[in-house]
């Protein structure tokens, strides 16, 4: 499992945030195609389960396909000075 982070400044018109995330490799444990989700173990015994966009050829996966995933969240702040 790999950690990941980046963030920094930013623009005068844009606001600063950060991102991080962790990547790690799963192995497919069930497909909801109608529904275009499936499920993966990740490391140690978590399961997750991930809805994947139009751009994914759900249709290509098989349970037992072994993955590699990167879980990403960031964040976004503005700072505005309060009116007196």
């Amino acid at each position: 499992m790999t950690a990941i982070a980046s963030g920094g400044g930013a623009e005068m018109d844009q606001a600063p945030g950060a991102a991080a995330g962790v990547r790690g490799t799963g192995t497919v444990a069930a497909i909801d195609a109608a529904k275009r989700l499936f499920s993966f173990n990740g490391p140690g015994a978590d399961v997750d389960q991930v809805k994947s966009g139009p751009k994914v050829q759900l249709e290509k996966l098989k349970v037992g396909d072994k993955l590699l995933a990167t879980h990403v969240e960031a964040v976004a702040i503005k700072l505005v000075t309060a009116k007196k």
